[in-house]
């Protein structure tokens, strides 16, 4: 066999095992887009005013490449998974007003291809208000945050969401949509290891439009059992002798009057 054969019998053999091993696209859906003022943060998202451009639902994600295109311009919308979003695709850039209508979002996993999906336009992209005041009050596995809003005078916000993040690998553990009243939340038993550092985000959404998020800016941990004990055997001995030294003036005390 001449080598000229042999490299395109090669080559045909490695096209048809590459294709052999992709597996077909099964799900493909949730498309979404929006404007997403994010704040500053220590979870790896560029601050700033971002277009979230993505896909939630897709299988198998191994071998798959998503793509969205609007008009002259495709972007590559790369797989980021979370806890709480195990098969998203999605692309952070910054707020182009250009870039408001519908994108059409495609999948491709070797031969086989699936979509076009399209996103909603951005129909009045505002940038959103950051919910204020971020606070961790307490102490231990079920701490709770609080907040307050901003002036929404002018805004359409319909609802929060509140996420928790793992501060180590800037994993989402935690997502929940809360009514627009929420002003704390209390974190479930089971979720915060001790040890690990977490951050947590309120964010405003204007019908999936417009997103604001603001953040925790230091890291939250939760004691060692072994320190937590020590710590309650040191407050306990600080207390009780606060109280003996207490004790012990007011006899001086006494004894000076009399």
């Amino acid at each position: 066999m001449t080598k000229t054969k042999l490299g395109l019998v090669t080559l045909l053999f490695v096209i048809g095992g590459a294709h052999v091993g992709a597996a077909p696209i099964t799900t493909f859906s949730s498309p979404y887009q929006f404007r997403w003022n994010i704040g500053s943060n220590s979870v790896g998202l560029p601050a700033g005013d971002q277009q979230f451009v993505g896909v939630l639902n897709v299988a198998p994600t191994a071998g798959t490449t998503v793509t969205a295109t609007q008009g002259a311009v495709t972007r590559a919308l790369p797989f980021t998974p979370f806890t709480v979003f195990p098969t998203m695709f999605r692309s952070l850039e910054p707020f182009d007003p250009a870039l408001t209508g519908a994108w059409s979002i495609t999948a491709t996993n070797g031969p086989d291809s699936a979509g076009a999906l399209l996103t909603l336009a951005i129909a009045n992209p505002q940038l959103l208000p950051f919910a204020e005041g971020l606070q961790v009050v307490g102490a231990g596995p079920t701490p709770t945050v609080t907040w307050s809003l901003p002036d929404l005078t002018g805004f359409d916000v319909d609802y929060l969401r509140f996420r928790a993040y793992n501060d180590i690998d800037d994993d989402v553990i935690l997502n929940l949509v809360l009514p627009l009243a929420t002003s704390a939340f209390a974190l479930p038993g089971g979720l915060l290891a001790p040890g690990v550092p977490y951050a947590f985000s309120v964010s405003l959404h204007d019908a999936d439009e417009n997103v604001s998020t603001a953040f925790t800016q230091s890291g939250y941990f939760v004691p060692e059992p072994g320190t937590a004990a020590l710590l309650g055997v040191g407050l306990v001995g600080l207390t009780a002798s606060g109280r003996h030294r207490s004790g012990a003036s007011k006899r001086t005390e006494v004894r000076a009057r009399a």
